[in-house]
């Protein structure tokens, strides 16, 4: 599925700056640093959109942090929301990675045989949406995050 205005590179070429972030490249893992954005309560997840069959099967809260887990008969996805004063790594090794928009806020996207995650901020929270199910999903469910 093509994506418009999204640009796509392979893991080893790319070290880019995009919505205040820096990506550290390393050999099976990504480090992305969210900076310069204000730090607000990260522990409540609200969602206006759920893909039919899937479950909650598991809700997280901690003080910077929350994270949900839902669940389908073959398939899962998983949102984390915290502090944009924290680091995250995501791994990136044999993956595809797309720098594109979500709800106009720079997002990157990782795709590979295992699985996709989105990660990004809306300039209160950083989010990571990740799953197996298709990548239109895991961005609707980005995109429907408040």
């Amino acid at each position: 599925m093509a994506i418009l205005g999204a640009t796509i590179f392979s893991v080893e070429a790319w070290q880019i700056k995009f919505l205040n972030m820096f990506i550290t490249n390393m050999s099976t893992k990504s480090e992305i640093i969210f900076v310069d954005s204000p730090t607000h309560e990260s522990n409540i997840i609200v969602l206006d959109y759920v893909p039919v069959g899937f479950t909650l099967a598991s809700n997280n809260r901690q003080a910077d942090a929350a994270q949900m887990d839902f669940m389908s008969d073959d398939s899962f996805f998983s949102i984390t929301m915290l502090n944009a004063d924290r680091n995250l790594f995501i791994n990136t090794e044999d993956a595809t990675t797309i720098r594109t928009k979500v709800n106009d806020y720079d997002a990157y996207c990782s795709i590979s045989d295992s699985g996709i995650i989105l990660t990004g901020s809306n300039n209160q929270h950083a989010y990571l949406v990740c799953g197996t199910i298709s990548e239109a999903e895991i961005r609707r469910i980005a995109e429907n995050i408040r």
